[in-house]
């Protein structure tokens, strides 16, 4: 029998937004994950791109801040944030926050590549909750824009990815300066043993979690290899957009280099396709 997500704890009011988002029944590591967030412990999670992990960590922590502070939305508090998100969760954060209408102030986000001026305004007028950037937020942190003081939950998401970008010295400084008394979890989609020590030392006693092997793709995601020259790559894009059917409302292209990238879109511009780019020597 298929598992809801009110058996796993959640409260009417966040399950109204969990009806809201479309969200029909809890995948395997929200299932884990929830109860163990919503417990207070630490955790250590690991599971596939693809499905629901930033869902795992954000339902059970927007939980305890609303169980904690109910009255937010009415009588506003400390303008410091509770809990703290690094790395990919900042689309999911955005839409949760946006359609959870009794915390106008849910969100703030800080990433580096963006104007601090905007970014400090936001940060002044106080959030419920801060995803950010290691690198910028320990900027804001040592020009006192912000503290971390008040911090209930600290969730560093995509973990192996900040341990391949160099981010972690950068963790260990933010976590530096968080209470004592706060929760750690962990999110990503693979956990190398480059990684454990670090875990061991900045997690206390965590629920560890693991739904797939590492490197197992989701079931949602299909995959196809194209072995073609550098000079077709650009025809093979065009054409494998123009074969879907339907046509898809929005299509992700990676590229290895930023000179690739302003190639990509000049190609695809001047077939007529509504196309952007983001790198680091443009404004996003």
């Amino acid at each position: 029998m298929e598992i809801t997500f009110a058996e796993l704890g959640l409260n009417e009011q966040i399950l109204a937004g969990v009806a809201t988002l479309g969200f029909n029944a809890p995948t395997p590591v929200q299932a884990a994950a929830i109860p163990a967030v919503l417990a207070g412990k630490d955790v250590v999670a690991s599971a596939q791109t693809g499905t629901g992990k930033t869902a795992a960590f954000m339902l059970p922590t927007l939980q305890r801040i609303a169980v904690e502070k109910p009255g937010r939305a009415e009588k506003p508090e400390a303008k410091e944030p509770n809990a703290a998100a690094g790395r990919d969760a900042k689309r999911n954060a955005k839409r949760g926050s946006a359609k959870r209408g009794a915390y106008p102030r849910a969100a703030v986000i800080v990433t580096g590549g963006a104007r601090y001026k905007h970014q400090i305004t936001a940060l002044q007028k106080g959030c419920d909750v801060l995803v950010a950037t290691p690198g910028r937020l320990i900027d804001l942190l040592d020009k006192k824009h912000t503290s971390l003081e008040n911090i209930q939950v600290l969730v560093l998401d995509e973990a192996d990815r900040m341990l391949d970008m160099g981010f972690w010295p950068s963790v260990r400084r933010i976590m530096e300066q968080l209470p004592k008394a706060h929760q750690t979890l962990l999110f990503s989609a693979t956990l190398p043993a480059s990684i454990t020590s670090t875990i061991d030392a900045l997690l206390k006693d965590p629920e560890r979690i693991e739904i797939a092997r590492t490197g197992q793709t989701a079931a949602t995601i299909e995959q196809h290899l194209c072995s073609v020259t550098q000079g077709q790559k650009p025809q093979l894009l065009k054409a494998l957009i123009d074969s879907f059917d339907p046509a898809p409302e929005r299509v992700l292209v990676f590229c290895r280099t930023k000179s690739r990238v302003d190639s990509i879109y000049k190609n695809l511009k001047a077939a007529g396709l509504k196309v952007d780019v983001m790198h680091a020597d443009r404004p996003q």
